[in-house]
C-alpha cells in the first residue's frame, strides 16, 4: 500500500491523544488513593510504644564498685548513745581513707555526756579526740568490707581511765547523707549504728540533774583482821539492810559472831581460822554517831557486850565505824570503848565456818 501522509498525521493525532487520556486518568487514580489513606488514618495501626527488645538497647554504663566509689566525707552524728555512755560525733575528710592495707587515716571523734532530753543535748562539754582509721578487708577474697575507726574514750569526763572503742564503716551500706557501721569494740557484740550527715555538732546545755548524794551502807559478812585488841577473840560482823536506821533515833541491828582463837600467834595472819571451843553469837545495836554536811551519816556506831579474854566476863565494847573511810568490801573503824584497842579493819568474805584447831 503507498504511503498516505494524511493518514500518518491522523493516526498520531490520535495515539497522542491516547497517552494523555491514559496519563490523566492515572493521576486521577493516584489522588483518589491518597485521599482514602489520608481518612483512613485513625483507624490504620499505630507505632507501639512498647520498648525496643534488649538486643537493640543500648548498653548501660557499668556502675562504680565500692572501691571506686568517693567515700562518705563530713561530720555524721551518732543516732543514741554509744555502747560507753556518752553520744558521739564522727569527721571524716579524704585523710580519713587510707588507700592501702597497711596505710592509716585521720579522723576526729566528738562526745559528750547526753543531757535532759538526750545526745540532743549535753552536760558538761563537747570534747575532742584524734582517731586513726584502717581498712577493713575480707578473709576470703580481700574485698573492702569497710573502714575501722579506732580511738580511746574516757569513761567520763572527769575520769583518767579510759576504754578502747572502735567502729567500723561499711563502704557498700554508706553514703554521703548517712553511714551504717558496726560497734566492733572488745566485748560489744557486733552492734549496728547508724550515723547522719548533719552540718554541725552544737547540743545546747541542758544538764542531767546531779546525782542525790548518799551514805554508804555496806552490807555483808566482815571478818575482823587478826583478833580483837591483839589478843582478845576473833569476830565477824554481820550487817544487813536491818543494821542501817532509816529514821534519826531509831537503832539498827546487827549480828557479832566470836570465837576463840585456837592457836595464839600474831605472826600467823590465819590465826582467826581456827577456833578453840564454840562460835558464840550476839546481838548488837547500829547508830548514827556522825552527819556530814549533807546531812548524811559519817559514821555508824555498833554497840556489843563482849567477854575480852578467855573466861572473862562481857563486858561493853563500842565500834565506831568510819562511812567516809569504809567500802562494799572492806569497813574501817575505831574503838571508843575499851580504850586503848587499835584501829580496826574488817574484810567482806563470803561466810566464815571456821574448824576447831588443836587443843593447846
Amino acid at each position: 500500500m503507498a504511503h498516505d501522509p494524511l493518514r500518518s498525521c491522523i493516526l498520531s493525532a490520535m495515539r497522542g491523544r491516547s497517552v494523555l487520556e491514559i496519563g490523566v486518568a492515572a493521576a486521577t487514580a493516584l489522588s483518589v488513593g491518597l485521599l482514602v489513606v489520608m481518612l483512613a488514618s485513625p483507624w490504620l495501626p499505630q507505632p507501639s510504644d512498647a520498648p525496643m527488645p534488649a538486643a537493640l538497647e543500648p548498653s548501660p554504663e557499668p556502675s562504680a564498685s565500692a572501691d571506686g566509689e568517693e567515700p562518705p566525707i563530713g561530720l555524721y552524728l551518732l543516732r543514741g548513745a554509744f555502747s560507753f555512755g556518752p553520744c558521739l560525733a564522727l569527721e571524716l575528710s579524704p585523710e580519713s581513707y587510707p588507700v592501702s592495707e597497711d596505710a592509716q587515716g585521720t579522723a576526729t571523734v566528738l562526745w559528750w555526756q547526753r543531757g535532759m532530753t538526750g545526745c540532743d543535748a549535753r552536760t558538761g562539754d563537747v570534747h575532742e579526740i584524734d582517731a586513726s582509721v584502717s581498712r577493713d578487708l575480707a578473709e576470703d577474697d580481700e574485698h573492702l568490707i569497710g573502714y575501722a575507726v579506732d580511738f580511746t574514750l574516757p569513761l567520763d569526763a572527769s575520769s583518767e581511765q579510759s576504754v578502747a572503742a572502735q567502729i567500723t564503716i561499711l563502704a557498700a551500706q554508706s553514703t554521703d547523707d548517712l553511714l551504717q557501721a558496726l560497734d566492733t569494740s572488745a566485748d560489744s557484740g557486733g552492734f549496728g549504728l547508724v550515723l547522719d550527715r548533719v552540718p554541725a555538732v552544737d547540743p545546747p546545755l541542758n544538764p542531767l540533774p546531779s546525782a542525790a548524794p548518799t551514805a554508804i551502807q555496806p552490807t555483808g559478812v566482815f571478818l575482823l583482821e587478826g583478833p580483837f585488841g591483839g589478843d582478845g577473840p576473833c569476830l565477824v560482823l554481820e550487817l544487813t539492810d536491818a543494821s542501817y536506821p532509816a529514821e534519826p533515833g531509831v537503832e539498827g541491828t546487827a549480828a557479832v559472831r566470836w570465837w576463840e582463837r585456837a592457836v595464839a600467834d600474831p605472826e600467823d595472819p590465819a590465826q582467826c581460822l581456827r577456833r578453840l571451843g564454840d562460835i558464840q553469837e550476839e546481838q548488837a545495836s547500829v547508830v548514827v554517831t556522825v552527819r556530814d554536811e549533807n546531812d548524811l551519816p559519817a559514821a555508824y556506831g555498833v554497840h556489843v557486850r563482849l567477854p575480852l579474854a578467855s573466861g572473862a566476863q562481857p563486858k561493853d565494847v563500842d565500834i565506831v565505824i568510819s562511812a567516809s573511810e569504809s567500802t562494799a568490801e572492806q569497813l574501817r573503824a575505831t574503838v571508843v570503848r575499851p580504850t586503848g584497842v587499835p584501829p580496826l579493819v574488817f574484810d567482806r568474805v563470803d561466810s566464815i565456818d571456821p574448824p576447831l584447831g588443836p587443843a593447846p
